[in-house]
């Protein structure tokens, strides 16, 4: 099978089965901010999926991961109306980072990806929202029933016909560097 091929298949295919899934869920979001707002969506990696519906064709932009994963994440995002930026914390990290910080939208980003450890956060958000002069805003997620798969970050798939309940934090704003350092117990906190 051609390579092409099989890259547009599992790009089209991931996001159709992403909103086919979330369709049948009820999902309550609370506290939303407005779409023109410029900010730093921050989330853990294992709410991904839920995640990429909720802001579908708004945008924004992800970072993801070089990995053969990644690729297979970025796919269906793109399909999904994400600008994918390409790096990590280690592999392109500052190739990454300057990236995201000439992008003139909202950027969401999961604060322990993309290897963990799980519910961890990475530093690298905090630089981008003090240099570009923009408020984090955390996202917990909330789940009746959902799968859990045995990857590292506990990737969770909704149930058909589950509750979703996403809770928007109000935005943290980082003016120093010195903010850097004392907000980011706020923001593991928000994050639940």
């Amino acid at each position: 099978m051609n390579n092409k091929f099989f890259i547009f298949l599992e790009k089209h295919l991931g996001a159709w089965l992403i909103k086919l899934l979330c369709l049948t869920c009820k999902i309550v979001r609370t506290n939303v901010p407005p779409v023109e707002m410029k900010k730093i969506f921050a989330f853990w990696h294992c709410n991904l999926i839920t995640l990429a519906y909720c802001h579908r064709n708004e945008g924004e932009a992800v970072l993801v991961s070089t990995s053969k994963d990644g690729q297979l994440i970025a796919g269906p995002l793109e399909a999904l109306g994400f600008e994918t930026v390409r790096g990590s914390s280690g592999k392109n990290g500052v190739a990454a980072l300057k990236a995201l910080l000439k992008i003139d939208n909202t950027v969401a980003t999961a604060l322990d990806g993309p290897k963990g450890p799980a519910k961890q956060c990475k530093p690298g958000f905090l630089f981008i929202a003090q240099k570009k002069q923009i408020p984090i805003v955390c996202i917990e997620m909330k789940f009746s029933s959902c799968w859990r798969l045995s990857s590292w970050d506990r990737l969770i798939i909704p149930k058909p016909f589950s509750r979703i309940e996403a809770n928007y934090s109000e935005p943290i704003y980082l003016e120093t560097k010195e903010d850097c350092e004392t907000r980011l117990a706020l923001i593991e906190e928000k994050m639940g």
